[in-house]
């Protein structure tokens, strides 16, 4: 058979096929297309099952900052304080002992640090473009990063650094915006 238009779904189906890259997470070689969204698409890991955007739909570093100082992620935002009151009493609960703690994202004015040095713990932040000199060189009974694997680029990476700075009797925590998926 000889068709005057090609089959839209075959050519797609080829096209994703195309752009198949490894996964950020795990490097497993096999992703899938979930969805194409307003301004980029969205992969999933066949083995882990991370949700990622493929490098070619990164934002430039400028424009990610100037997008983050438009939220309000202020002590004086009542809802943002209380998401991590929150999470502070869930630590307070499941991680006893702890008194060193990194939170790893802590955006331009780091919220979660300031609220559990009230609550006693020797806090440290950490953010790749407002506080970028924490060095890694201690170890920490809890790291915890909360809206911010979503934002990096080479997740895998960034777990491979975090990891061996967290205490022998320590906590990883992260926090991202669950994804419900059908299955």
């Amino acid at each position: 058979l000889c068709r005057s238009k090609p089959n839209k779904v075959a050519r797609q189906s080829l096209d994703l096929k195309l752009y198949q890259m490894k996964c950020p997470l795990c490097n497993y070689h096999s992703t899938t297309f979930l969805l194409k969204g307003d301004a980029r698409e969205y992969w999933s890991c066949e083995k882990c099952h991370l949700i990622f955007v493929p490098p070619k739909f990164f934002i430039p570093n400028k424009q990610e900052i100037e997008r983050y100082l438009e939220h309000n992620n202020t002590l004086n935002n009542q809802g943002y304080v209380k998401m991590f009151q929150e999470k502070i009493n869930t630590i307070n609960k499941i991680c006893p002992g702890i008194n060193t703690v990194l939170d790893y994202g802590c955006g331009y004015e780091p919220v979660l640090k300031k609220l559990l040095e009230r609550e006693g713990y020797q806090a440290y932040g950490y953010d790749l473009n407002f506080f970028s000199t924490e060095e890694f060189k201690k170890k920490y009974d809890l790291i915890i990063s909360t809206e911010t694997f979503e934002h990096i680029k080479k997740p895998g990476e960034d777990l491979a650094r975090l990891i061996p700075k967290v205490s022998s009797k320590g906590y990883l925590a992260i926090m991202t915006r669950f994804y419900p998926l059908k299955n």
